[in-house]
């Protein structure tokens, strides 16, 4: 239909074609391989008097319809953000492939008999009722370069853990705030204990759009944090080290002394790179006291820094530096 005319876009609702890059459109097709649900299409029925001749108009769906088209004719080379079909065009895949996939079903609601205006009023309803784009949301419309796709790869991989730890409820991770946990991290990875913010989380997409050199080395720090975790620590699951903003402290904690990995200026102590201490059990030792002066609110104890560390402030540079040199002394050897 788009070729021959009969389905066309109209841009007064849809931007130009050509918006979605490869990495978006590769997205969209891995969608549709797997059989995961999209939103429906939206066509308004027209007709040319002038030429007798009824034709459709994208009102919605422009962007989806171009990648489907790139991706049957050969124009499109499936890249990493799909993981399964990955370096492949259509004709590459098995027969059973292109038949699963020239097959499925895309919802689309045709609009008939509507004015211009009411047409106009209509699209703008719909837009109305969506809900307004989070900070994390934004960012993964906006960015698609490799920083992106990672965050992308590697927030589906973790969050079922990041759900079954109690650090992010169903709701949190529907809204992506799995993403936003991992790119806070990747952000502390990179510039040590700063302060979290949706303008420092947006430099990081900027800075590695196009190039992130780091990428093997914080998706090794990312399996090796939660392999270890889940062998030895998976008792503290659902406890106050598996709040959000602690867990965040943990890694980083793990990612200097376990990896030597970790920027910033400040000089946390002499364990970077050093090791893990080999008894785990002294590590939950610590980490359970951790645990119960939070839960106490135990502000004198040994671990009263700690405490006050977590309970006002917590996304602020001074007290996610308390709580990582925290972490660190728990995690080092002795």
């Amino acid at each position: 239909m788009l070729d021959r005319k009969a389905l066309k876009v109209n841009h007064e609702y849809q931007r130009q074609a050509g918006v979605w890059p490869p990495h978006a459109q590769t997205y969209f097709i891995d969608t549709i391989l797997e059989e995961y649900p999209f939103p429906k299409l939206y066509f308004y029925q027209n007709f040319n008097r002038a030429d007798q001749i009824s034709f459709m108009e994208v009102v919605d769906g422009q962007q989806r319809l171009h990648a489907i088209q790139n991706f049957v004719s050969g124009n499109l080379e499936l890249t990493n953000a799909s993981p399964k079909y990955r370096e492949k065009k259509f004709k590459d895949l098995t027969q059973e492939d292109q038949e699963r996939f020239l097959l499925s079903r895309l919802s689309a609601d045709v609009i008939i008999g509507a004015e211009r205006a009411q047409l106009l009023e209509m699209f703008r309803r719909m837009n109305a009722y969506n809900t307004p784009l989070n900070e994390a949301e934004k960012r993964h419309a906006n960015y698609h370069g490799a920083f992106k796709w990672f965050i992308q790869d590697v927030s589906e991989k973790y969050s079922p853990t990041l759900q079954a730890y109690n650090i992010l409820t169903t709701k949190q991770i529907v809204r992506m705030d799995d993403a936003e946990f991992f790119s806070d991290l990747i952000l502390g990875m990179c510039n040590g204990a700063t302060a979290k913010s949706s303008a420092s989380i947006n430099k990081v997409y900027l800075k590695f759009d196009k190039e992130y050199p780091d990428i093997k080395k914080h998706e090794e720090v990312i399996d090796s944090f939660f392999k270890w975790f889940s062998m030895y620590m998976s008792e503290l699951k659902g406890t106050f080290i598996t709040k959000e903003y602690v867990f965040n402290s943990l890694m980083l904690a793990y990612s200097y002394v376990a990896m030597g990995v970790l920027g910033g200026e400040e000089v946390y102590s002499k364990a970077k790179g050093c090791g893990l201490n080999t008894d785990n059990s002294k590590i939950m030792e610590k980490l359970r006291g951790m645990v119960y002066a939070h839960e106490t609110k135990e502000v004198d104890g040994e671990y009263g820094e700690y405490v006050k560390a977590c309970l006002i402030r917590t996304t602020g540079k001074e007290n996610r530096l308390v709580r990582l040199k925290a972490m660190i002394s728990a995690l080092a050897p002795e």
